[in-house]
């Protein structure tokens, strides 16, 4: 499985015309902790070498988490190692209440068609914008002007970054919302499940293709289950002879070439599996953009 970090929703806590680069720091320190113990020593000169940002300003940052009420962070810990230097250790809570997942690769790689001075600024919204989206799901259902109000930010930087966002086909415009498009933000979670493989195989096709994926949903899980049951590494082990109609990702490269802009089930399972959605079962699946 792919290297994952876990992203608290209560980064919207985090106030201030510094909001977005802190939510980008409080999300890079916690990409570089170690995984069994929760605790990261991520250095400020570390920071902001990876956040493009000058030290001053993580030291700032940093000093304002500490003022947090421990939602973000179990603790942080600052030892003095010379007059001039300091090492910080930031412990993490186990668990988070309502978290989403960020692969890993969203941390190291730029993002394609930012500006490098606006990489940083642009991440921490991508992140602020994930708190705020449907459930198991990068859809936003809320206009502009009360995602600045939902995420904290001034109307003014959420048009400005948002343009940037959307030039730069990181985010979509649906009708009455908005798609996180970033493939490094995972729309729901990350499991070895063959449902889950699934899903995601039909999710990155269509931003390969860029077209906005349908929503995960059970139902859909449970037919796509009847004919898709291997992962890849079950199909790389495999001898079967019917090992290629049950392998989702190659039926999906030979199948859907082209898909429309807005991806329904009804589309996915008439094309995959031969299935006629009923009108009551389509709209079941369907979420009303209002």
């Amino acid at each position: 499985m792919e290297q994952y970090t876990t992203i608290s929703k209560q980064i919207l806590e985090l106030k201030g015309n510094n909001c977005l680069n802190a939510t980008y720091v409080y999300a890079l320190i916690k990409k570089y902790r170690n995984f069994e113990t929760n605790i990261s020593t991520l250095t400020e000169e570390s920071i902001a070498k990876f956040a493009n940002i000058a030290r001053q300003n993580i030291s700032n940052i940093i000093q304002d988490f500490k003022k947090l009420n421990n939602d973000l962070f179990n603790e942080i810990n600052t030892q003095y190692i010379a007059m001039d230097k300091r090492q910080n250790k930031y412990s993490f809570h186990a668990t988070d209440e309502h978290y989403f997942y960020t692969l890993n690769d969203f941390y190291l790689l730029p993002l394609d068609g930012i500006l490098e001075k606006d990489q940083t600024k642009c991440k921490g919204l991508l992140l602020r914008l994930k708190a705020i989206c449907i459930n198991n799901s990068n859809i936003i259902l809320y206009n502009k002007m009360q995602i600045a109000s939902k995420i904290g930010i001034s109307k003014n930087t959420l048009n400005k970054y948002f343009a940037l966002l959307l030039g730069a086909g990181q985010l979509k415009a649906l009708d009455g919302g908005y798609f996180i498009s970033n493939a490094f933000i995972i729309p729901d979670y990350l499991s070895k499940d063959i449902e889950t493989f699934n899903y995601h195989c039909i999710y990155k096709h269509c931003l390969e293709l860029g077209a906005i994926p349908p929503i995960r949903n059970q139902t859909a899980d449970n037919y796509l289950l009847g004919h898709f049951i291997l992962t890849d590494e079950e199909y790389n082990s495999t001898t079967a002879s019917n090992k290629d109609a049950v392998y989702l990702p190659l039926v999906l490269e030979n199948r859907l070439k082209h898909l429309p802009y807005i991806v329904t089930w009804g589309y996915i399972l008439k094309a995959l599996c031969n299935i006629e959605l009923t009108k009551s079962e389509e709209q079941h699946f369907l979420i009303t953009m209002t």
